[in-house]
Order: C-alpha cells, then sequence, then structure tokens
C-alpha cells in the first residue's frame, strides 16, 4: 500500500536529499532505508490490515476462478514460481474461511428459523434435551458434523447420566452400553456431555463450535502440511510444496461448501431431494483432492490414485479430530 505512505523530501536516517533523485524515493540509495514513517494511528493499521484480507481485485477472481475450474493449477504454478498472478495465499485462506463462516452461519439460522417455531429455537440445548421424554432416543453425534461418526440411537433415559458424568466412568458407561471404549468415542461422549449442558440455542452453539474449530484448522494448518508431506514425497519435493497445496485444498473446500450448502438446502427445501444428498460433499472433496494431486505435482493416474487414497483419509481424519476435540474441550 505504498501509495498511502506520506513520502519526505530528505531521509531521516542519513539526510538524503530524494528532490535530486525521484526514481529513489521509495527507498533511500546511501542508506536503503524505506522513506516513510511508521509511526501512525493505530486505525491506520486496523483499515491496512482488514483491506488488505478482504480487497478484492483481478488477481482475486482468477485465483477463485482456477481454484473452481483447475484443481492444483495453482499449486503447480507456485511451486514453478509463477506467483504474481494470484493473491496471496494466506490472504484468500483467511477470506474464505471467514465466507464460509458467515454463510454457514446464516445458513443455519434459515434452518432454524424454517424447521420450528421461534419459542423453540430459542431455548438452550440444555433444556432441549431435558425437555425430552425418557421414551424418546437420539445418537451422540456432534450437532455440527453430521459426517461424523456417531454412536447409534439410544434411549433419552440411558443418556440423562451423561450430563454430570464425570471423565473417570465415561468409559465404563460406554461398556455397559456396549458402545466402542477407544480414545475416540470417549471424546465424542465428552462433546455431547458439552452440548447436553449448554446454556446456547442451538443456532448459537453452532455458531460458537465453527468459529473455534476454524480457528484451530488456521493455527494448525501447518501441521496438517506436515502430515501430508510424507505421502506427497516425491523427488526434490519440499516442505513449502506440501504447505501450498495444503493451502489451496483448503481455500477451496470452505469457498465450495458455502455455496453448495445453500444449493442443497434449495434441493431439499424446495425440490423435495433426500437429505442423504448432502454426502455429496465429501464425495465432491474427495474428487478435488485427487485432481488436485495430480495436476500439482505431475503424478501419472496410478501414483496420484496410489497418494490420493491415504492423504484424503487422513487429511479428512485430521479435520474430523480437531473438531471433536474442540468440541469436547474448548467449547
Amino acid at each position: 500500500m505504498l501509495r498511502k505512505k506520506i513520502r519526505t523530501e530528505h531521509c531521516k536516517n542519513c539526510n538524503y536529499d530524494f528532490r535530486i533523485d525521484l526514481p529513489n524515493m521509495k527507498y533511500c540509495p546511501n542508506c536503503g532505508q524505506e522513506n516513510h514513517s511508521p509511526r501512525r494511528p493505530f486505525f491506520h493499521y486496523l483499515y491496512e490490515l482488514i483491506e488488505g484480507i478482504f480487497h478484492l481485485d483481478n488477481k482475486t477472481w482468477l485465483t477463485i476462478k482456477t481454484l473452481f475450474v483447475r484443481p492444483g493449477q495453482i499449486t503447480k504454478d507456485f511451486i514453478e514460481d509463477k506467483r504474481s498472478r494470484y493473491s496471496p495465499p494466506v490472504r484468500m485462506y483467511i477470506w474464505c474461511t471467514a465466507f464460509f463462516m458467515f454463510s454457514f452461519w446464516l445458513f443455519t439460522d434459515k434452518i432454524v428459523q424454517y424447521s420450528e417455531p421461534a419459542s423453540e429455537s430459542s431455548k438452550s440445548l440444555s433444556q432441549r434435551f431435558d425437555e425430552m421424554p425418557d421414551s424418546s432416543s437420539t445418537t451422540v453425534s456432534i450437532i455440527a458434523n453430521r459426517f461424523w461418526p456417531t454412536l447409534p440411537s439410544a434411549p433419552i433415559s440411558s443418556l440423562r447420566v451423561l450430563k454430570n458424568i464425570p471423565n473417570n466412568e465415561i468409559k465404563n458407561w460406554l461398556q455397559e452400553q456396549k458402545y466402542p471404549t477407544d480414545y475416540f468415542h470417549i471424546q465424542l461422549v465428552k462433546a455431547f456431555r458439552v452440548q447436553i449442558n449448554s446454556s446456547l440455542s442451538l443456532s448459537a452453539f453452532t455458531k460458537k463450535l465453527t468459529a473455534g474449530n476454524n480457528i484451530l484448522f488456521v493455527l494448525l494448518l501447518p501441521l496438517n502440511a506436515l502430515l501430508l508431506f510424507p505421502l506427497l514425497y516425491r523427488k526434490k519435493l519440499l516442505y513449502y510444496d506440501s504447505m501450498i497445496f495444503t493451502l489451496h485444498v483448503s481455500t477451496w473446500i470452505p469457498l465450495f461448501q458455502a455455496i453448495w450448502f445453500w444449493v442443497l438446502g434449495f434441493m431439499i427445501g424446495i425440490l423435495n431431494f433426500p437429505s442423504s444428498i448432502f454426502l455429496s460433499v465429501p464425495i465432491i472433496n474427495a474428487v478435488y483432492f485427487l485432481l488436485s494431486i495430480k495436476k500439482a505435482f505431475g503424478y501419472n493416474w496410478a501414483s496420484a490414485i496410489v497418494r490420493w487414497l491415504p492423504v484424503f483419509i487422513i487429511d479428512t481424519f485430521y479435520h474430523w479430530l480437531l473438531l471433536l476435540l474442540n468440541a469436547a474441550w474448548f467449547i
């Protein structure tokens, strides 16, 4: 944003006269110091940060178009040092993640609005659970992710104990119900316990869970790239290449889902498609992974498929695990 920086006629560091050398107004040719003062009001930096993240230009639209119509092409270009035509990957990742959150929150509000009266939607999750009759049943699951494996449906009467169950008794409860007792199902019960004790409404809880989950994804993206690096490895492949690939795929997924959820909502609500059509989300993601891997790293179809399956499984499992731990420990 050099156009907004205030220039001076003399270098503040060595007193070089910029007026006699206009081409070097940006940097001092004598000492190299940039010709502007970083001392600006706080709101100036806040404005620059917001504009830097959310400013949409021709590069942004080209990046979005390429992400959709040519999976893996941007990663390939970055590996070949052809970067100038695209928006910075971190900016795009943050922008698309934020866009997904707001789109998903609005989508959730609309679903709740049309599926139940306002008197019901304002109730807390804890109140909803307490009002369920003992004879009814429900699954133990994470609200925000219907693709996560759930425990089989159980009577509410047997689930009420989970509201106050201590951590050291969860495994015994799972055994009594003849459920799996591994680490992941124990965490699933903890996440369910958080939900049925929450004072938040369904909509508010989903928003909080989604926000926390996306923050975790952003912070731990380098770890995600590190997990995929050995599976993507080829001669002269660097961690940077895996990081760029992970960044671009993780940019496309929220952007695609922010749009596709509304399409699915229309198909289910207006065209009466079955809710199982939501399975199209992981299927499309899986196909996108395969096409991206092949294009980005130049593998033939056999090599791409051999790498794709474990890469997609590990990446999906990694995202599931973050969601589960976020729901069990941080909400």
